[in-house]
């Protein structure tokens, strides 16, 4: 995929995420290089801010009066059933198949 059309393809991504999820919604830490978010540890999702190409999907989240920035692929949706966890699943597909 061309760079411009995957940029294209990201803003695209983003917008309709941004659009389409639920805030605030529970997620529990898959991974983390910070010291402060224990793995398994339950946490809310309060904003989604950006796309990177290294990371993915950005998205805020807040520990108690905290507030910190993680992408998509190191957390994990409490909520299976719901509709979040079925939109970021398939960004982390797509996004995985193309970056």
């Amino acid at each position: 995929m061309t760079s411009k059309k995957y940029e294209a393809k990201t803003d695209k991504w983003f917008e309709f995420l941004s659009s389409k999820i639920t805030l605030p919604f529970e997620a529990k830490i898959k991974e983390s290089e910070n010291h402060e978010l224990q793995i398994g540890e339950i946490i809310k999702v309060t904003k989604i801010t950006d796309i990177v190409d290294m990371y993915g999907l950005l998205v805020e989240i807040k520990k108690g009066r905290k507030k910190f920035i993680l992408p998509i692929c190191d957390i994990e949706i409490v909520e299976k059933n719901s509709e979040n966890y079925k939109l970021f699943d398939a960004f982390l597909e797509w996004w995985e198949e193309n970056r």
